[in-house]
């Protein structure tokens, strides 16, 4: 048993004293026999160890250490110091976490299975049995690295892995049923829907019914209400389905988002009263009985206390609730680099631990006492607020800090790090690709590691004694220095993420941050004296609804103007490993050898981010990408040299913009920041409608319109838009030609002058106003057919001899009036792409179209089923690639 000290540990079990001091970046070990006990008391206090007597003394550096079984065998204490060998012994929590972290990343990445796993496990056991003498030296060191890296693989392996039978994730896709469970947490209401997570107990099929285990997400089209919480059973009627996955590159992969969560099945319920509510509960008592009524009592008092105004922010801050937060309020957050602060995270949770600390303290508890109840009044916080990876991270490292003040152990800051990750991502590993656990965790690394040495710079820097007289500027500077750290630590999660810098970001903080901070303190005070006296509630709540509305005015202010963040593109590992090697490098300058290597390791970096944007082939290809737009049509043609050419942006309407919504980021994640040539291929809304916003975004070099007399309110915008940015319009016609680089051919097949005739707004006849494209590039062809239908191909056929196409872009989303028998055996295109919405109201592709696509030889992609199309070709070899299947065909 080790009792520690103030100045050592010992043994009380009559054994040797093993007396523990820390030093610079070891632990020194003295052995004391029960004769020196005896004559220097029970205590033996360690006197500084000078610096040479480790190195002259103390033997080989890896020794390992033996105790002796008898007090005769021990070494004399004066000459006993040794340096405990192996590296888990400094922050080993938080090692231990890096490593696991590195396990999990080489299982999803590499897509490693779990059952390779447990034979590594095995033999790393096996090797750990040998005997003493067939060990090599710092084996037990490796075994022990090597298992953590295998048990972070195993876990992902194991937690993602293929369905076993019993899970909802095993049942078939599209499955008419329905379920009884208990929601998993009560139902999120917002204006436009319903939904709530169900942990289901039985599945019923017709008149069959079978326990069933897992997490569901339920989705109502029509909203019942608030009838049922956690814990009520309740059974709900629908039809299961997986969630949909990422549908265009770079896109947000909603069915990663939803399995990080547990959540494997989606059950859409299209009626209010497909719910019912069952006999009984389930689920935790406490959770059921305290938790979720304080959560809804709380919110209850904020709707109260505060103005619609206020209110939403104060449910975000308070409460961890979004669901009344305006989208463009927080855009704005994220424009000014302060979006953090909508997180409930351990600002917060040093609130808590104040107010339960000086209230516990009034009562005169016991030191332990109250520091469980601390604990446990942290965990409660945590639940209540949704228990997101922030907020639990900051509550379990101020647990254990709280665990370490009371038996008197003061606990590493990285290793309460790694403690906290451990505990988040041992249940459930996915959580390491999570934004908010990976912006929590490298915000809190960035300050442990940065502050301090800003910190010391200006301390060195400073005349001695001058911060002392100054107190006020060592407090601006420590709270600029945090915000300096965490945005250094953030960086590569939040441009990774988010492709968006602020410029001044850390500037914002420096103000934003204490006004949040009273907000939230004057938020507790109101929820606190409400309690005993709705009117003194209500006067906090003033006061506070005045900082609420000047934070939110300043924040969308700024956020507006559009001048303090830039889009940046996604950058690339060796571009992050640059990065974070920089940031180190800067911060260990002083330490020569630390220094070497880490100069190095930066030149190894710069080489691998280098050289292949020099010599790979991605510069010299021609890639063409149709985006899954839903029904329209959208392809961006990267030429070689870094040229681009966009062929129609989409539609858009009120509620989804595609050029905002899908096209825009892609552009931006690529580093994309100029169209050399933009082609409306005819002034449909599912084609022009997404442009203007690109318009906005991106400089365009030229536009390419087909000059019909068609008008809409989609194509006013179009045309007002392209002569504000004063972006040249040039109408064509066949045979014209578009010269980007002299490599590639761009041939306008389409309209003929005789297609352009009067304003006729029949689709038909807009359709066939469409620009048709052949682009050559070496030996391959593709054609863009716009919604050129039948009369089109005809025409084409009569005048052109050269039609062949390894791709064709279908006309008209494959319908029955375009893709003639005639014309698709002259293109006997390899691939056929059909850009088309799923369960369109227009019945497109049509079946007949598609036969005749099958019976040219042609393989057929459609957006409403694999998501983006991408092609890449070096003028001999093409390659294909879908977005949901992900792979060569």
């Amino acid at each position: 048993m080790i009792s520690r000290t103030t100045a050592g540990v010992r043994f009380r079990d009559g054994h040797p004293f093993l007396i523990l001091r820390p030093g610079r970046a070891y632990w020194t070990v003295r052995i004391i026999t029960p004769r020196d006990r005896k004559n220097d008391g029970r205590k033996k206090i360690l006197s500084p160890v000078p610096k040479n007597s480790y190195h002259e003394k103390a033997g080989p550096r890896k020794s390992p250490i033996r105790f002796p079984e008898s007090a005769s065998a021990a070494p004399h204490p004066n000459h006993s110091f040794v340096k405990i060998p192996g590296p888990m012994n400094h922050i080993p929590a938080f090692k231990a976490a890096i490593l696991v972290a590195a396990g999990i990343c080489a299982a999803h990445f590499a897509r490693l299975s779990p059952a390779w796993a447990w034979p590594v496990l095995a033999g790393l056991v096996l090797i750990r049995s040998l005997p003493g003498r067939w060990k090599a030296r710092g084996l037990n060191q490796a075994v022990l690295v090597s298992a953590l890296v295998v048990l972070g693989a195993l876990r992902y392996g194991t937690a993602t892995g293929r369905p076993v039978s019993g899970h909802v994730a095993a049942l078939p896709d599209s499955l008419d049923c329905a379920l009884e469970g208990f929601p998993a947490s009560d139902p999120e209401i917002r204006p436009d829907r319903f939904t709530m997570e169900l942990e289901p107990e039985r599945i019923i099929l017709k008149d069959t019914a079978r326990p069933v285990r897992g997490r569901v997400l339920v989705r109502f089209r029509k909203s019942p209400g608030s009838r049922f919480g956690y814990g009520d059973r309740i059974r709900v009627t629908g039809r299961l389905t997986r969630p949909p996955p990422r549908r265009n590159p770079g896109g947000f992969d909603y069915r990663a988002w939803l399995e990080r969560q547990g959540i494997r099945k989606i059950l859409t319920v299209p009626e209010a009263d497909g719910a019912e509510i069952l006999a009984g509960h389930s689920g935790s008592p406490l959770l059921r009985r305290v938790i979720f009524p304080a959560r809804r009592r709380i919110l209850a008092r904020i709707d109260r206390l505060y103005p619609e105004s206020g209110r939403p922010l104060m449910r975000t801050l308070l409460a961890g609730d979004r669901t009344e937060m305006d989208a463009d309020t927080e855009e704005a957050f994220a424009e000014t680099g302060i979006i953090h602060i909508l997180a409930v995270s351990g600002l917060h949770t040093g609130f808590i631990v104040l107010i339960l600390r000086l209230l516990f303290g009034m009562c005169r508890l016991p030191k332990t006492a109250e520091t469980l109840l601390v604990i446990s009044g942290l965990a409660a916080f945590a639940l209540i607020t949704g228990a997101r990876p922030p907020v639990v991270r900051a509550a379990l490292m101020a647990s254990i800090y709280l665990t370490g003040l009371l038996i008197d152990r003061g606990a590493s800051p990285f290793n309460t790090v790694g403690a906290a990750a451990l505990i988040l991502l041992l249940p459930k590993p996915a959580r390491l690709f999570d934004p908010g656990f990976l912006l929590s965790f490298t915000a809190v690394m960035g300050i442990l590691y940065l502050y301090p040495k800003l910190d010391g710079a200006v301390r060195s820097a400073a005349p001695p004694g001058f911060l002392g007289r100054h107190p006020w500027i060592r407090g601006i500077t420590g709270l600029l220095f945090v915000s300096l750290a965490a945005q250094a630590g953030t960086l590569p999660v939040a441009v990774s993420v988010f492709n968006r810098l602020p410029l001044l970001g850390w500037l914002f903080n420096l103000a934003a941050v204490p006004v949040a901070g009273l907000i939230v303190l004057l938020g507790f005070a109101s929820l606190f004296f409400s309690a005993f006296s709705v009117e003194i509630g209500l006067s906090y709540a003033a006061l506070n609804q005045a900082l609420i509305r000047g934070l939110v005015w300043a924040v969308e202010s700024l956020g507006r103007s559009g001048r303090f963040a830039v889009s940046v593109p996604t950058p690339s590992w060796p571009v992050i490993l640059i990065y974070i090697t920089a940031l180190i490098l800067a911060g260990e300058w002083k330490r020569k050898t630390v220094r070497k290597g880490l100069i190095f390791a930066l030149l190894a970096w710069m080489n691998c981010a280098v050289w292949p944007a020099v010599t790979g082939r991605e510069y010299r290809n021609l890639r063409v990408l149709h985006f899954d737009v839903g029904q329209g049509d959208a392809a961006l043609v990267r030429l070689p040299r870094g040229k681009t050419l966009l062929i129609d942006g989409g539609p858009a309407d009120g509620r989804f913009d595609c050029g905002a919504r899908i096209i825009a980021p892609y552009l931006i994640r690529e580093g994309i920041r100029r169209i050399d040539a933009l082609v409306l291929t005819h002034p449909h809304l599912d084609h022009v409608g997404g442009l203007p916003a690109i318009m906005e975004r991106f400089r365009v070099g030229r536009i390419l319109i087909a000059g019909t007399e068609f008008r809409s309110a989609a194509y006013e915008t179009f045309l007002e838009t392209a002569e504000r940015k004063r972006i040249p319009v040039q109408e064509v016609t066949a045979p014209d030609s578009l010269v980007l680089v002299p490599a590639v051919k761009i041939r306008i097949l389409n309209p003929e002058p005789r297609f352009k005739g009067k304003p006729q707004n029949r689709a038909g006849a807009v359709n066939n106003q469409s620009i048709v494209l052949q682009i050559v590039y070496g030996k391959t062809v593709l054609m863009m057919m716009g919604d050129a239908e039948i009369a089109v191909e005809k025409h084409l056929m009569n005048r052109y001899t050269d039609l062949g196409a390894a791709v064709l872009k279908t006309g008209h989303h494959g319908s029955r009036t375009s893709s003639s028998p005639g014309f698709v055996k002259r293109a006997a295109p390899d691939y056929a792409v059909v850009s088309v919405g799923a369960r369109n109201r227009h019945g497109h592709p049509a079946p007949e179209t598609l036969d005749r696509l099958r019976s040219a030889g042609a393989e057929i992609v459609r957006t409403d089923k694999h998501g983006a199309v991408l092609f890449a070709t070096d003028g001999n070899a093409l390659r294909m690639k879908t977005c949901i299947r992900n792979a060569d065909p």
